[in-house]
């Protein structure tokens, strides 16, 4: 239990590592364009992930906070989703995420999230759902590929599953690797 906790947690981390970084690198730099953000907004950002990835949940959610003080942000949310989950708190996870699913309808660590949080509650067809709008958004987010192969690994799906680490292989083949593993060992007597 304490090892599927420290990879959930991990798992968490890189999601949010690399949707801030696409977000940050994404940026229109023109001036009144939605997606623009103050530099003093992407330190606060910045420090949010940073003490995320510290587990270090009180700074992060206070950070995350302050940015939707100035005006509510998308990723600010996002980040407060991330924070719940990794709590366990699936009930402010889904609102957080939900909101930045609002403020941004293409934030896909945010559907991914969603899906994530649906999974923790048992609503399989919910978590599939959300994955494949992550996926829908963007073909080449590891991440959701990961998240549903592992949930149709976990369903003895193994043939979709499968099917998921063949599109991580052209994607990221360490992610790739992680799936695999994970449908050798949720699927041990299926060839």
């Amino acid at each position: 239990m304490r090892k599927s906790f420290v990879v959930l947690i991990l798992i968490i981390i890189n999601l949010v590592m690399f949707n801030f970084s696409g977000y940050c690198a994404n940026q229109d730099e023109s001036a009144g364009s939605p997606g623009e953000v103050s530099p003093e907004v992407a330190k606060m950002l910045s420090a949010g992930w940073e003490a995320f990835t510290k587990n270090d949940f009180k700074p992060a959610i206070e950070q995350f906070e302050k940015v939707n003080a100035l005006g509510e942000n998308s990723m600010a949310y996002f980040g407060l989703g991330s924070v719940y989950l990794a709590q366990g708190d699936v009930a402010k996870a889904q609102a957080a995420f939900t909101k930045s699913i609002k403020l941004d309808f293409a934030n896909t660590g945010s559907y991914d999230g969603l899906g994530s949080c649906y999974r923790k509650t048992g609503d399989l067809k919910k978590a599939e759902e959300y994955y494949k709008k992550a996926i829908m958004i963007n073909e080449k987010n590891p991440w959701a590929h990961f998240h549903l192969g592992e949930l149709y690994s976990k369903s003895g799906n193994k043939e979709n599953a499968l099917e998921q680490a063949e599109i991580l292989a052209d994607l990221d083949k360490d992610f790739e690797a992680k799936l695999r593993r994970q449908i050798a060992t949720d699927n041990p007597l299926i060839p």
